[in-house]
């Protein structure tokens, strides 16, 4: 089966742009040097198969896909996304990782 033309086509996430907050999972944008500097949304449940992803395409949810998985997923409020940036950001400077300088803008990298 394929993606029907007159559906958006499903978010590819990467495997190094989806991590984990509070036993959910998150969505995220990272820069060229692997920073994160944007929540995109939260993965809510995950879809066995593409003709369930087809279907909720059309029922206007929003699909992301990584690997040969399909899953729904919805936006963060305002109001949360600089608290769990702040976490993020102080998980990755364990591993090595600066938050990025919103002020000196950001090198993406190939992402969309």
């Amino acid at each position: 089966m394929s993606w029907p033309r007159n559906l958006k086509k499903p978010l590819y996430v990467r495997p190094s742009s989806r991590v984990r907050y509070m036993g959910k999972n998150y969505i995220v944008k990272r820069d060229i040097s692997g920073a994160i500097y944007s929540i995109i949304g939260r993965m809510t449940r995950k879809l066995p198969s593409e003709a369930e992803a087809i279907a909720a395409a059309q029922n206007q949810k929003l699909i992301c896909t990584w690997g040969a998985y399909y899953s729904v997923y919805v936006g963060v409020d305002a109001e949360e996304q600089p608290l769990i940036l702040t976490y993020l950001w102080d998980e990755e400077k364990k591993r090595g990782i600066q938050p990025p300088d919103m002020s000196e803008g950001i090198i993406l990298s190939d992402e969309d």
